[in-house]
This record gives structure tokens, C-alpha cells and sequence, in this order.
């Protein structure tokens, strides 16, 4: 039943007071007194939130509204996902609801929005309106009021300013019932890298109570063409990468407003003194994941990673006995907030040991499990976990707790290793990543990709390397048997490898949501021991090395250094680590999740009997997380000495141009524009530019004063970088 309420025509009236900008922004999603959200598109995140529908007299007001309440410290979300398109333009976000009662201290009830790159909140406490800062913390939006006294219409819009001079940034404000109550930017906000969608209710599972929402919409001045229809999509919408399309054989790059990577020389047509280095991020002290639970005693191994909204979620297999002495695997899961602090919750499963009171989510032995989330399929099925040895079968989940086994057997090889799949968003199919294993040298079970497409072009190898090696598939449909003529190798231990060398496993794929065509890996290669060196079999040094593509097909090894390299004797880390293709990102750095070890490959298994039964040998692999400055996996360095490199032809949109770059105190860069042919342009030449001295990942860059480049947009120019003791990780024009 719905309540036609006339108090409405007195919100239409204050909604008058709002940003001129407002009258052209468009409905994109709605959820209206006691309706249910779910019949409006909306998708419940939790099961034990309590719902429901009802109407009250409140001040005055009359309203119908949909009850969400919290009594059990549990996030419950109404999500619904939006598309890039939705979200690049100036939007709002009107609510109209009371707290009947929460012990929410700053942010608890109400409506969050996730844009690709701020989290926005605006979030009900008993005195005010709340959300959360740039720094984490929950702040208020301007003065405290009692939000609990009657239904209150809040209104946040956010207004693009296209501008690049000093102290503009996207305007953000906050009426109330139709009063500016708090006027912010954007860099008030949280950072937050995920997929764009809206949602309300309960948001924080701090907080316990109950909120009462007449009314949660969004608008938007830039609604995709089907926006008359409520879309009924799933909330981890992967975000749309843009990318960097040459139009016609050497013709330009038609970048738009996309940051660009130095991963490889395609930005780099000229250049002098210019060297690209890897650059290895820093171990961070700690782990975030270790053995302290009866169940997960001897060993953590194969971790997969992915995060739901403000959540984050890991599955990991464990062993309660030696791995190699009788131990049973099980399918683990934690949950963390911030990426670094996780918890283990009782999630009443299982029974191990007479009680179901720990985080084992399935009866039977799980090995070699691994999850992601499906942005491509129903939110029935949107977790997908894939597990076996001798045969690959999938479970799907609506949460990644509960799951489902799907009868049908998609991959019969018996490598031993954990496979992983996601749904890659560029090319539109799910991508599996599995062992290609050879026989012996030279002998690829399916053909190893050629030519390999980068520029500079990579030199394919001339020789591969017997055992283990990586395979990629690209599949329409996970669910049905995988093609095995399809399989195609993408990476080998080659003749640059000492022999007795692979490929052990691929360690993640990266598809990086940043910046423009940029995949990255962290494979974990693996040399063996020769006979006298230790075991006799299966054992050796593994560390974690880079590469990096274009297009997560062909891959560069660059300098195959160790990228999270071994500890020293001692060290919890001493015998191996293995990195993961999962990140975190914290403002301006990027957290990186990878195991360690202190012993080598096999190197536990020449332990004495007694040595292995000692429980101060149990529980020593860890995760850890290694902390990547944004962007800054490969940068175009340059030395005290001095160098320069030149672009080729770009085409951009945008307002102003900023650098991903690290300037020492001793040196120095400046930018200078040119035109296609390669000749300065007036006003952006080398001299005009003002000195750039900076550490920054977003420099922006001025010409004695001036950083507005819009008039050169759209026209086909170079870009001449001159650096002295510098890096440069990456460049972008901003300000659409």
C-alpha cells in the first residue's frame, strides 16, 4: 500500500532552493514510501536485517516509509549498481528519513554512493548528519541538529568544476529541508576505488538501531539511454576502463582523459638519458592473516581476495595437521574493513571438533579453492569459487558464504594449482588463468602466444623451459566445460632462466582500474635444487617477480628481479613468498596482499619426524601486504645527468595536464607542448614552464602561472619531458 501524501508539494517547494545545475539532473534509481526496494530494482546485501513496511505521524508530517533495522551488528545494504556514464556528471542524492533509534556514533543508517573514486555518505547519528572525511574518520556536515524529531529531506549534490586553477575542486552540498546546511569539495571525502553504485539502510556494522526512509533517490544530469528503466544490476559492476586506441596506423593516440602508464616505450618516441625501472614496493611490518585457530594450526595456503562495497572479504584453505602428514584442507573465510585489520567470524557452518563455532565454510576438503566476484552474472551467482585437483568444478554464492555446487565438471587437466578466473570488463568474457605444463624443453601442451604485441615489440622466447608454466583461456560462458583448444601459453621460464626453472604459479592478475590498458602480474617463479642442494625432488627457491601488459595477454618480464623479494635467516619470510593479484588503496598508495614462508619449497619435508610434530614449526605462513605507491609499479626515470623523452601524437580532452612524479631535492622537470610536427608551441614551451620540484601523484603543471591546456584539446600534440633526478610514473589531462 502506498500513502499519497499532500506534505509532498512542500518538499517540491524547498527542492526549489537547490544548485541551478538541479532542474536538468534526471531520476536514475528511486525508492518511495512503503514499497518494497527490491520490487524497485534495489538488492538486499544481508539476511538478518530486519525490513519492513509501515506509516506514522511524525511532527506534523504524515509518512509512509520502509523500516531497515540493525540489532545484531551486521551490515544491510539496498544496493543498486550505476554505470560509469550515471556518475560523470554533476548528481544528487535526495533522503527523506528519521532514526527511530541507533547507537551510531558518526556513520551507521543511511545512504552511501561509490563513484569510481570517492565514498560518499551521508550518514544519521541522534545529532546530526555524518560523513566520512579524506582521512577515514567520520565528520559532520556543519552544525549538529536532531535528526530524530522528525522525517528531515536531505539533499547532497555534486557539481564538476572543470577548472584546474589554484583552490577549485568539485563542489559538494548539503541542504536541509531545502536549507544549505554544509558546503564541502571533493577532497573532503573518503578515496575509495570501486564498482559505481548507490545504497542504504545499514552501513556500518558498528552500529545497531533502526531508520525509517520515505524516500532515497538518485539523479543525475548524465543518465545512460536506457535510464527510463530501473536497471536490474548486480552492485560489483566492474568499472569501465577507458582505453588508448590508436584510429589509423600512425596516426595518434586518442587518449581522452585517461591517465597513462610507463610500463612500456608506446609513450615514448624520442627519448635521451631515459631508462624504465621496476620499482618493488615495501614490505609492510606484521601480517594481516596468520595460524591461530585449531583448524587452521599447520599452514594457510592459495588466499583469493575481493571486496564487496565497504567490505573485504578473503577465502583461504587451511590445514590443522602437517600438510604433507595426514592434514585436511578447508575452505576458510575473514572479513576486514580497512584491507589491514581481519577478523575470523564464527560463521556456524561447520562442525570441527564437536563445535561450528569458527570460519570453515565447507564439509568437505577443499584444495587449490579459489573465489571471485562476478560482476557478469545474477546476484544468486555473483561469488564464484573454483576447486579441485584431478577435476575443476565451480560453486556460486550470493554472499561468498553460502554455496552451491554446480554438477557439471569444467576442466578435467590434473595440474596442481590453484586456477583463477575473473570477468575482464575490456574484452568482455571471463579470463582463466591455469598451468600450462610441459613435458619436456620446448614442449608447449598449447601454443604460446605470438607475436607479441607491445612497443617496443617484446622478443618472444627462443626456448621454453620444461614443467610448469602459465595458460590463459577466455571463455563467454565459466559455467560451461572449458575449451581446451583454446588454452593458449602466455608465460614460460625461457633461455634468459638458469636451467631447471618454471613458472610456478601466476600469482594474480591485476586488471589496474587507474589509469588506461594495464594489466599486471606477480608470478611466482620457482629454480629448482640440484641433486646434492637439498631435496631430492620438488624443492628450491620461489620469489615473487613482475610483468606487466597492455592487454593481460603478452607479457614483459622486464629485468625479473625479485619484486617482493626473500627475507634474511630469520626472517618470517626467509624461504618464500608469493604475491596475489589483489590491491587495497589507501590514498595515495596501494596496499599488495602475498604469503610468506620460511622454509623453501620442500625444505619443511627435511625436517626430522620430531621437527615436524614441534608446533613451534606449525603455523608459520603468513599473508602480509607490501605497500605500492599509486601508479608507480614502472617508472621513466632519469639521473642527476639529465634526459628527456618526447611522446608520440596525442589526442586529449580535458582541462589541464598532471604528472604521477617524484622530483628530488636536487633536481628538477618541466613539460613543454608541441604540435604534431614537433614544434613548440607559444606559451608551453620548456621556458615558459614553471619548475616542477615536487613529490606528487598528481602535479599539476603551469606555464608562468597557467595550467589551462583546453584550447589545445582534441588537436594531435606531443608532449617534451625534460627531468633531472626525477621519476615520472604517469601523465594524465584532467578537468573534463
Amino acid at each position: 500500500m502506498r500513502i499519497q501524501l499532500a506534505v509532498f508539494f512542500i518538499f517540491a517547494v524547498l527542492a526549489t532552493c537547490c544548485d541551478s545545475e538541479a532542474a536538468d539532473l534526471e531520476t536514475v534509481v528511486r525508492h518511495e514510501g512503503d514499497c518494497d526496494p527490491i520490487e524497485e530494482g534495489w538488492r538486499l546485501g544481508s539476511s538478518t536485517i530486519g525490513t519492513g513496511a509501515g506509516s506514522e505521524t511524525v511532527g506534523g508530517q504524515k509518512l509512509a516509509y520502509w523500516s531497515v533495522s540493525d540489532r545484531g551488528n551486521e551490515d544491510g545494504q539496498y544496493s543498486f549498481s550505476l554505470g560509469k556514464e550515471q556518475l560523470s556528471g554533476p548528481w544528487r542524492i535526495t533522503m527523506i528519513a528519521r532514526p527511530v533509534d541507533t547507537s551510531a556514533k558518526g556513520t551507521g543508517f543511511g545512504v552511501v554512493l561509490f563513484d569510481g573514486e570517492n565514498y560518499w555518505r551521508l550518514n544519521l547519528n541522534k545529532d546530526g548528519a555524518y560523513y566520512e572525511s579524506s582521512t577515514g574518520p567520520a565528520a559532520r556536515y556543519g552544525e549538529p541538529f536532531d535528526t530524530t524529531d522528525k522525517y528531515h529531506r536531505y539533499e547532497l549534490s555534486m557539481q564538476p568544476v572543470s577548472s584546474c586553477g589554484p583552490g577549485n575542486a568539485d563542489r559538494v552540498t548539503l541542504l536541509v529541508d531545502g536549507k544549505e546546511h554544509a558546503r564541502l569539495t571533493r577532497g573532503d571525502f573518503r578515496r575509495f576505488r570501486g564498482p559505481g553504485a548507490i545504497a542504504f539502510g545499514s552501513t556500518n556494522s558498528s552500529a545497531t538501531g533502526e531508520v525509517r526512509y520515505n524516500l532515497v533517490e538518485f539523479a543525475s544530469s548524465a543518465v545512460a539511454s536506457n535510464s527510463g528503466q530501473q536497471l536490474r544490476q548486480d552492485p560489483a559492476t566492474t568499472i569501465a576502463l577507458s582505453s588508448a586506441l590508436r584510429k589509423t596506423p600512425g596516426g595518434p593516440w586518442h587518449i581522452g582523459g585517461g591517465k597513462q602508464l610507463f610500463i612500456d616505450r608506446r609513450y615514448i618516441e624520442q627519448s635521451k638519458n631515459i631508462r624504465l625501472t621496476v620499482n618493488p614496493p615495501v614490505k609492510r611490518p606484521g601480517a594481516v592473516i596468520k595460524s591461530d585457530k585449531p583448524w587452521d594450526a599447520f599452514n594457510l595456503i592459495y588466499y583469493s581476495i575481493a571486496q564487496d562495497g565497504d567490505v573485504y572479504k578473503m577465502w583461504y584453505q587451511a590445514y590443522d595437521d602437517d600438510q604433507w602428514g595426514g592434514g585436511v584442507p578447508r575452505m576458510c573465510y575473514a572479513v576486514s574493513r580497512d584491507g589491514l585489520h581481519w577478523e575470523k567470524p564464527n560463521l556456524g557452518l561447520v562442525e570441527y571438533r564437536g563445535s561450528k563455532d569458527n570460519n570453515i565454510l565447507l564439509e568437505e576438503p577443499s584444495k587449490l579453492g579459489y573465489v571471485f566476484v562476478d560482476p557478469h552474472d545474477s546476484p544468486e551467482r555473483r561469488y564464484k569459487m573454483l576447486s579441485g585437483i584431478g577435476t575443476t568444478r565451480i560453486r556460486t554464492s550470493p554472499d561468498g558464504i553460502h554455496w552451491t555446487l554446480h554438477p557439471q565438471v569444467v576442466w578435467s587437466p590434473t595440474w596442481d594449482t590453484q586456477k583463477q578466473a575473473w570477468w575482464d570488463s575490456r574484452i568482455g568474457k571471463y579470463v582463466i588463468q591455469t598451468r600450462a605444463q610441459l613435458a619436456k624443453e620446448d614442449a608447449l601442451p598449447f601454443p604460446f602466444v605470438s607475436p607479441i604485441e607491445s612497443d617496443p615489440p617484446v622478443v618472444a622466447p627462443k626456448l621454453h623451459r620444461p614443467l610448469r608454466a602459465l595458460g590463459r583461456l577466455e571463455v563467454d560462458d565459466i559455467m560451461e566445460p572449458w575449451p581446451t583448444d583454446q588454452v593458449r601459453t602466455v608465460m614460460t621460464a625461457d633461455e634468459r632462466d638458469p636451467p631447471g626453472s618454471d613458472i610456478y604459479h601466476p600469482g594474480g592478475v591485476y586488471q589496474y582500474p587507474y589509469a588506461a590498458d594495464a594489466y599486471f602480474m606477480f608470478p611466482l617463479t620457482y629454480q629448482h635444487f640440484r641433486a646434492g642442494e637439498g631435496h631430492p625432488s620438488n624443492d628450491g627457491v620461489n620469489d615473487t617477480q613482475f610483468a606487466a601488459s597492455r592487454d593481460g595477454v603478452h607479457w614483459m618480464r622486464y629485468d625479473r628481479r625479485p619484486f617482493i623479494p626473500r627475507g634474511l635467516p630469520g626472517d618470517p619470510d626467509y624461504g618464500m613468498t608469493h604475491g596475489t593479484g589483489f590491491f587495497v588503496r589507501q590514498g595515495n598508495y596501494l596496499y599488495q596482499y602475498y604469503g610468506g614462508w620460511p622454509w623453501t619449497h620442500g625444505g619443511f619435508r627435511l625436517l626430522s619426524q620430531a621437527e615436524r610434530q614441534d608446533r613451534k614449526n606449525w603455523g608459520r605462513k603468513f599473508v602480509g601486504v607490501v605497500v605500492h605507491r599509486l601508479d608507480g609499479f614502472v617508472s621513466a626515470d632519469a639521473t642527476q645527468e639529465g634526459g628527456q623523452l618526447v611522446t608520440p601524437p596525442l589526442v586529449f580532452r580535458g582541462h589541464c595536464l598532471a604528472l604521477n612524479i617524484d622530483v628530488a631535492a636536487l633536481g628538477g622537470a618541466a613539460v613543454e607542448i608541441q604540435d604534431e610536427a614537433g614544434k613548440a608551441i607559444p606559451g608551453y614551451t620548456l621556458d615558459d614552464c614553471d619548475r616542477i620540484l615536487m613529490n606528487d601523484v598528481a602535479f599539476v603543471v603551469r606555464w608562468r602561472g597557467n595550467a589551462d591546456v583546453a584550447p589545445l584539446a582534441g588537436k594531435p600534440v606531443r608532449l617534451k619531458i625534460a627531468m633531472r633526478s626525477a621519476k615520472l610514473y604517469a601523465f594524465q589531462f584532467v578537468g573534463e
